[in-house]
Formats: structure tokens, sequence, C-alpha cells
């Protein structure tokens, strides 16, 4: 899944895993354009913040919403969500 920032201060993104195992993380990172990607934020369940980012998990882990706080068009990009076995 992926999202494109469109407005300045706080952000939310929304992401879908219906099928996610019990034991995969889900992660978020950014693509710049002609860049690779980058870290964000991860979380196996609960929530989770790191700085002015933070993860929402549903409990019964199907979606996640990413919170951006303070958004500037330096965040302009391409945000990515993925399942991961592993931390």
């Amino acid at each position: 899944c992926w999202v494109c920032l469109g407005s300045l201060g706080n952000s939310h993104y929304n992401s879908n895993h219906p099928t996610i195992s019990g034991r995969e993380y889900i992660y978020w990172y950014r693509q710049i354009a002609n860049q690779g990607p980058e870290y964000v934020i991860h979380g196996l369940k609960g929530n989770v913040s790191h700085g002015t980012t933070s993860l929402i998990i549903t409990t019964d882990r199907k979606s996640s919403t990413l919170i951006l706080a303070k958004v500037t068009l330096r965040d302009s990009a391409v945000y990515h969500c993925i399942l991961r076995d592993t931390q």
C-alpha cells in the first residue's frame, strides 16, 4: 500500500492488511522521488510513537494508521506499508 502527502499540518494515512499473521510486523517506509525507501516506523500491536510520528494498530491487526504530526513540504513522498515476519 502507499499514500502521497497532499496537505500540511497533521496527516493520517490508513492501511488495510486483512491477511496479516500473528507474528508479522507492520512497517512504514517513505520514498522521496528518485531516492530509495527510508524507514519511518514499525510495530507489532497497539500504539507506537517515534518523535512526531505515530503508528496505531487495531486490536485485530487488520489495519493500521500512520500519523505524521507537523507535516511540511519536506515530508512529500510516497509512503509504503509492508508486513515482515521479523523485527
